[in-house]
């Protein structure tokens, strides 16, 4: 109801076109998932990526502006330590059938 209203018609038509185009992409499409949507699109971009850089390059321009990801490592491997030892006691206790097991991640 909020969506119709005046003033908010262009929001309302791309949010239905976008429910439609996808509905019709992943229902219509046969073996077309968003995992392989998502990944498809990072495959464009990275095409596109080196493309620009390359062209910059030929023309003598600037290459894109890519920000710079570093990990920390540390912090990776706690995150992955945590979640990996959260894990493994949810399945002790489901192992061991203690109450409220049947709540794995609380």
């Amino acid at each position: 109801m909020v969506l119709w209203r005046r003033g908010r018609a262009d929001l309302s038509a791309l949010l239905l076109a976008t429910v439609v185009a996808s509905w019709i992409l992943f229902h219509g499409a046969s073996g077309y998932t968003a995992v392989s949507l998502a990944a498809d699109m990072l495959f464009l971009l990275l095409v596109v990526l080196y493309a620009w850089s390359r062209a910059a390059r030929l023309l003598g321009h600037p290459a894109p502006p890519i920000p710079d990801l570093q990990l920390v490592a540390d912090e990776l491997d706690a995150l992955i330590s945590s979640g990996l030892a959260g894990i493994a006691s949810a399945f002790r206790r489901v192992a061991q059938g203690q109450p409220g097991s049947g709540r794995v991640f609380a």
